[in-house]
């Protein structure tokens, strides 16, 4: 009977095995303007990039373009027109998957004069700033 000896298994054979499975996949990212997020399933990627409010692309790298854009025109509601062109804006632009709304507004009071010689006031909100919102409603 002939016996085999084996040698036996280093500890550094066993750490370097470890070290392998605990690999973090967000150590070296890609992701521009957002956070790293491990996946499980791998399809080339073993992370993917969890953008910050208005940033898109794979790794986050596409701006928002969400702006004012102002306008001046009367104001028309139910046949009746202000006095004045009122001053307003609008946002718009992308946000990725989020959406371009108003962040500041204000109230305003406009008269508002009828076909019919009648007039009344109407507070109107007008938009000040604009930001990419994660809430579309």
């Amino acid at each position: 009977c002939v016996l085999q000896i084996h040698p036996p298994v280093l500890e550094e054979e066993h750490k370097e095995e470890e070290e392998m499975a605990r690999i973090d996949p967000c150590e070296n990212h890609k992701c521009r303007r957002g956070r790293c997020k491990p996946k499980r399933k791998n399809d080339g990627l073993d992370y993917k990039c969890r953008c910050r409010t208005g940033w898109s692309g794979r790794f986050c790298d596409q701006a928002p373009t969400c702006r004012k854009e102002q306008f001046t025109e009367y104001y028309v509601e139910n046949g009746c027109r202000s006095r004045r062109p009122i001053k307003n804006a609008i946002c718009s632009g992308t946000c990725g998957t989020h959406c371009c709304k108003p962040r500041r507004t204000k109230q305003r009071q406009v008269r508002l004069i009828c076909n019919d010689g009648t007039s009344y006031k109407k507070e109107i909100e007008i938009i000040r700033k604009c930001r990419c919102r994660r809430r579309c409603y």
